[in-house]
């Protein structure tokens, strides 16, 4: 048997009916289908979302709000971005624009740190990214092939 319940808005499929007195409840009357057979859809006690100990990370993530460089195509492409979290293995990144769409393969440098990382993607949800780190490196000490990365460093540095 359908039953009415006062509510403030309405719900996906779902349809209004006339409230009784308007001016008395100031809200909107919905007309709610009986509940489902409960052997269907069983209500369970509530579960944590995760089980701390299924997190694939290495090490403890910390939340951060740091300036960073997206950089990809040797040098040729680069975003800033802001560093939400990160841990030894990896960082979760916010880019600019939810338009910008990277390769599997980046760079990211941390600017107050002074650290570049070669990352993967492990995810995204634009404007959104989870990197996995495969290498690190010393700003003042990289590679002649990641010689590229001191410049964009120095410019996101002074600004």
């Amino acid at each position: 048997e359908a039953s009415h319940v006062a509510v403030a808005g309405l719900f996906r499929g779902q349809r209004k009916v006339p409230a009784c007195d308007p001016k008395l409840f100031g809200l909107a009357m919905l007309h709610v289908a009986p509940a489902p057979d409960k052997s269907v859809n069983e209500l369970k006690p509530h579960q944590p979302v995760s089980d701390p100990g299924s997190d694939k990370r290495g090490s403890a993530r910390r939340r951060t709000v740091l300036a960073g460089k997206i950089v990809y195509g040797n040098g040729a492409f680069s975003t800033p971005c802001t560093i939400r979290d990160i841990a030894d293995g990896g960082a979760r990144v916010k880019l600019t624009s939810p338009h910008i769409s990277l390769p599997a393969t980046v760079m990211l440098i941390d600017v107050r740190q002074g650290a570049a990382y070669v990352s993967e993607v492990a995810w995204d949800r634009p404007p959104e990214y989870g990197l996995r780190f495969t290498a690190r490196y010393d700003m003042n000490a990289l590679p002649t092939e990641h010689a590229y990365l001191r410049r964009i460093w120095v410019d996101a540095s002074v600004r």
